[in-house]
């Protein structure tokens, strides 16, 4: 998203049961307090993704969940 921002502890998590679970996982630090509203509504975009409905392959005939754009079985992309 062209948010400047360092990964931490993205190696640790080698280590988890050696150091408290929490302190292992990986953090995303942004260096700019600028840019914190626009990477906290990626993190709320991210958590609720939009709902889209499911929906059936036209060439198959496969029924499909929302999240997939294309079928898994034939390959035909969804219906606009």
């Amino acid at each position: 998203a062209g948010i400047p921002a360092i990964l931490r502890n993205e190696n640790l998590i080698r280590v988890a049961g050696e150091v408290p679970f929490d302190q292992a996982w990986p953090e995303v630090w942004i260096l700019d307090d600028s840019h914190a509203a626009p990477a906290a509504a990626l993190i709320h975009e991210l958590r609720h993704p939009p709902y889209a409905p499911g929906w059936t392959c036209l060439r198959c005939q496969e029924s499909l969940e929302g999240q997939f754009t294309t079928c898994w079985n034939c390959g035909t992309d969804r219906p606009d």
